[in-house]
């Protein structure tokens, strides 16, 4: 267990303990609440990593580094845009996911922009920002996004690609 994971565990426990202390009727309802999606969502994060891990055995690095790498530049990081565009599911697919792609070599830029384009343009929440927003709300924001996902991609190439993972 990470140094972060700790200290997010120890805030919740102290978070808890205050509005338990001040009214325990909404801190039990909140652990109840919080339990329920637990349950919930246990089996999709438990999916989602073996998943990713399946990926990482079934494509070989060598095709991460090939397509995805940081010899392909702008290219690389189109291609993680368009993946991150286009996968489907929650952030619990999308993180492992993105950790195969780091792992297998992709470079940093093209796995910034995958988590940019995943969270900024997913093709799969089109239909409901559509129905609900309107057309030219979803025009302006994929103007908009993709561009960013783009640069972002481009300039953490620029800055941190000697940093290894």
């Amino acid at each position: 267990m990470g140094k972060m994971t700790i200290i997010f565990i120890g805030m919740v426990f102290i978070f808890y303990g205050i509005v338990f202390f001040k009214n325990p009727s909404i801190a039990i309802k909140g652990l109840k609440f919080g339990g329920g999606g637990f349950i919930k969502t246990i089996p999709l994060i438990l999916a989602a990593f073996a998943l990713g891990g399946l990926l990482q055995m079934l494509v070989p690095p060598a095709f991460f580094s090939k397509w995805l790498g940081p010899q392909k530049g702008l290219k690389g990081i189109f291609m993680g845009c368009l993946l991150g565009g286009v996968t489907p599911g929650p952030i619990y697919l999308a993180f492992p996911v993105a950790s195969g792609l780091l792992k297998g070599g992709a470079s940093i830029g093209t796995v910034i922009a995958y988590i940019l384009a995943w969270d900024m343009w997913p093709i799969r929440r089109m239909p409901l920002e559509v129905a609900l927003i309107g057309w030219k709300f979803v025009l302006i924001k994929f103007t908009l996004a993709l561009p960013f996902s783009l640069l972002a991609g481009f300039l953490a190439n620029l800055i941190f690609s000697r940093i290894v993972f």
